[in-house]
């Protein structure tokens, strides 16, 4: 067996591969007497079955099999003696005659296959110059989170004082003959005619009107939280477009707490040993402060990414590409849509090749450990969203679950592997910081959101 190779283009060769008979004709007998023990032939008992028999009910398909394997593993050694960084798989070349593979004939074959090389890749970003943003931090960014934490303990209280905004008004609703419903909305459900008709009235009151015209549909379901319909009911015509009373039964207001007890201030820092305000503020500090590093880290990864994806020069076999993305019957491609996909498919294609080749320079990799502790941790977070923290056998129990789910572990996989590239990566650029406030970043965030 000979293998030779011959240039076609950039990064794209021929490869040959010729196969003496000596080369497949062990192999293909011993198939054949495999064959003749296993194969069940009417009017042989199983095993008896002559290979002479096999050879021509199933020699041409014997043939093909043993022949298919040494092409491949033929290939797989030439590709590993000359350490050739594969772009794809070999594909049949266009020159290739068709051959129609006889077990009787005993001759030589020859195939031909197209082969696309990566371009070998030393990541350097050069003079380019790449934005590190920072949280312009000061005292008001706390007493902002200090306000908004105080309210994830507020609470609704009655009140007869007049409505205002923000209240919540329960009602009775009527309509003077047999119609009645008890139900409850809150002022910033009500339309500006709404608003006119219920702001300053208190508890005991009444209002009239339609009650499509008070209430904003939009912002509360007045089928079903209104008149207490189910979805399948129809809301009788009458109600909807007459004037109804509203009964005003009861007012709740907002109630926030002047100051959080050393309770409150432990269940917001998960921490027993913090109790006064003092130090929640240096928490919050902390914890905004940690936020806005991640953000920062993200912002620079995805232009780091986006640079080797559209800046970063490379060659690549183009033509070949196309031809193995068709030929790969699991992408369902055709010739037109590659074509038409193809700016997209050059950079997925750009950070493979470039992602591939960085990591083995750097020699990093994603450990089995790895992809369970972060399966782990994701279930812990979601659990502590609720407030509920779970045993570590029921984590365990799991994290063995989502490990049999070969999808989600290539996606975990490939998470972490991104995570490490990327950070390695960061280390060799070259950034001039940008101060920005919280206003900025949520500027910044919602346009590169639109891309």
């Amino acid at each position: 067996m000979q293998i030779t190779k011959e240039s076609k283009a950039l990064l794209n060769d021929v490869v040959k591969v010729q196969i003496q008979k000596d080369d497949y004709l062990p192999g293909f007998e011993n198939k054949v007497k495999k064959y003749s023990k296993t194969v069940d032939v009417k009017g042989f008992r199983k095993g008896m079955v002559p290979v002479g028999m096999v050879k021509k009910m199933y020699g041409d398909g014997i043939l093909a099999e043993e022949i298919n394997a040494l092409i491949d593993k033929s290939l797989d050694n030439f590709i590993k003696e000359n350490n050739i960084k594969m772009l794809g798989r070999p594909i049949p070349s266009e020159s290739q005659e068709q051959i129609e593979l006889k077990w009787q004939e005993n001759k030589d074959y020859t195939f031909e296959f197209e082969i696309g090389y990566q371009p070998d890749i030393t990541l350097n970003f050069g003079k380019h110059v790449f934005k590190k943003y920072e949280l312009k931090f000061d005292a008001s960014i706390v007493e902002k989170e200090m306000e908004n934490v105080t309210k994830y303990f507020q609470k609704l209280e009655d009140t007869s004082d007049p409505i205002k905004e923000n209240d919540t008004i329960y009602f009775k609703l009527t309509d003077g003959k047999e119609y009645t419903s008890d139900s409850f909305c809150s002022t910033n459900d009500l339309t500006k005619a709404g608003s006119k008709a219920f702001i300053r009235k208190k508890a005991g009151d009444k209002v009239e009107g339609k009650v499509f015209d008070l209430i904003n549909n939009e912002k509360l379901d007045i089928k079903k939280f209104v008149f207490n319909l189910k979805a399948e009911e129809t809301l009788d015509p009458a109600l909807e477009n007459e004037n109804l009373t509203f009964e005003i039964t009861n007012v709740k207001t907002t109630v926030v707490p002047k100051e959080l007890t050393a309770d409150q201030i432990k269940l917001i820092t998960r921490d027993e040993n913090k109790t006064t305000l003092e130090e929640l503020k240096l928490f919050l500090g902390d914890e905004i402060k940690a936020q806005y590093v991640n953000i920062s880290k993200n912002y620079l990864y995805t232009d780091i990414y986006k640079y080797i994806i559209e800046d970063y020069k490379m060659d690549l076999p183009m033509e070949f590409m196309k031809k193995w993305l068709v030929s790969e019957k699991d992408n369902n491609l055709t010739p037109e849509t590659v074509e038409k996909e193809l700016s997209n498919i050059e950079k997925q294609v750009k950070w493979d090749v470039v992602s591939n080749q960085f990591a083995t320079q750097n020699e990093i990799k994603v450990e089995f450990e790895e992809i369970k502790n972060e399966f782990a941790n994701r279930y812990y977070s979601y659990f502590a969203q609720s407030g509920y923290t779970p045993d570590p056998a029921q984590i365990e129990g799991f994290v063995k679950e989502s490990m049999k789910d070969q999808k989600q572990v290539q996606k975990v996989y490939e998470t972490i592997l991104d995570e490490k590239l990327l950070s390695k990566m960061a280390e060799g650029v070259k950034t001039e910081t940008v101060l920005m406030t919280e206003e900025e970043f949520v500027t910044e965030s919602a346009k590169r959101n639109e891309k």
